[in-house]
């Protein structure tokens, strides 16, 4: 329940960063280019301010996510501890003298050592690998960056949002934006896009239907490190990925057609 509500709260997040990357300011008959252009240059501001507490919620809000699996995480290393020491008791009988020594030892105290060992991992990690390989995070940032609508056919480069960067990583930054509109099973451009309203990770619908279908009905979900389970309910269509895709697509055809002319002419 708790990590529905989290979820929740960022698709909320997601709403409102849209709408607020999406005003624009018209300017009045009456007020000259100059005057239109500083209070653009004001309202601008007054929106990206908007739009960076938005970001800085939704980079905590994962965070919070992020802990709660490691919870759960945790909870599931204890108990598997405990049922690897309990085969013993199938030929040996357990009685108050031996009980500890076949059954685990101050099992919160595994817990909590769990996820402490979970937490300090997870906080040694820069922001880039916290956040620039959350699909939910890519998506979010995608979303405003294209509601904003004044970056022509520049591309989003994820990496510069974050105190980490280096310029030098321009290639990879650029495949990895490739990447995002990519299916983690088929390794190429989505497909009628499904996301799950559990982890919100996306997938093209054919292929992850058919995971489904070989796991009779329910399948842990595909992307490293997700401990979540998927089931054909769990997914909802998404079209704004589909037409982020479209487009994606789109300039990877036109960068190809445009290097080929490149090569003819040598």
């Amino acid at each position: 329940m708790a990590h529905e509500s989290l979820t929740d709260g960022l698709e909320l997040l997601q709403a409102a960063a849209k709408s607020t990357a999406s005003l624009k300011p018209l300017q009045d008959p009456e007020e000259s280019d100059t005057e239109f252009r500083a209070r653009l240059d004001r309202f601008s501001e007054v929106s990206n301010n908007y739009i960076n507490e938005y970001d800085t919620i939704f980079r905590e809000t994962l965070d919070i996510i992020n802990q709660h699996d490691g919870l759960l995480e945790s909870f599931e290393q204890a108990l598997k501890s405990e049922k690897v020491e309990q085969q013993y008791t199938s030929y040996k009988e357990v009685n108050e003298e031996n009980y500890k020594k076949y059954f685990v030892k101050d099992f919160p105290d595994q817990v909590s050592k769990n996820y402490k060992k979970s937490l300090k991992k997870y906080e040694k990690l820069s922001q880039k690998k916290k956040y620039g390989n959350n699909q939910t995070y890519i998506q979010f940032r995608e979303m405003i960056w294209d509601a904003q609508d004044v970056h022509g056919e520049e591309v989003l480069n994820i990496n510069k949002l974050f105190t980490d960067y280096n310029s030098d990583d321009e290639d990879f930054v650029e495949e990895q934006i490739r990447e995002s509109f990519k299916c983690p099973l088929t390794k190429q451009f989505f497909v009628s896009p499904v996301t799950s309203k559990v982890c919100h990770h996306s997938f093209s619908r054919d292929a992850i239907m058919e995971v489904i279908q070989s796991k009779n009905g329910k399948t842990k979900c595909p992307i490293p490190a997700c401990a979540h389970e998927i089931r054909r309910m769990d997914l909802v269509a998404d079209p704004e990925l589909e037409e982020r895709t479209k487009l994606a697509r789109d300039r990877e055809m036109r960068e190809t057609l445009a290097e080929n002319a490149t090569l003819d002419r040598l």
